[in-house]
C-alpha cells in the first residue's frame, strides 16, 4: 500500500527465484516504485496469503522522503 499515489506509483513487481531452485522453494519479490513528486510517503507491505482471512503474518512500514 502506498499512502499517496500522487507521490509514488507502483510500476510493477517481479518474483525472483534462486538459480537451480526447485518447486516450493522460496524466492524474493522485487517491487518497482516510481517517485513522481517530492515529499514524504509511507509504504506498507503485508505478508499474507490472499485466500486467508486472518491478519497478515507480518507487516513492514517504510517512511520514504522524496527530494
Amino acid at each position: 500500500m502506498v499512502s499517496d499515489n500522487s507521490q509514488v506509483v507502483v510500476a510493477g513487481m517481479d518474483y525472483d527465484l534462486p538459480e537451480g531452485s526447485v518447486t516450493g522453494q522460496g524466492g524474493a519479490e522485487v517491487w518497482h516504485l516510481k517517485a513522481v513528486a517530492p515529499g514524504v510517503v509511507k509504504l506498507v507491505f503485508y505478508y499474507a496469503r490472499s485466500w486467508e482471512k486472518d491478519a497478515p503474518a507480518k507487516t513492514v512500514n517504510f517512511n520514504v522522503s522524496i527530494k
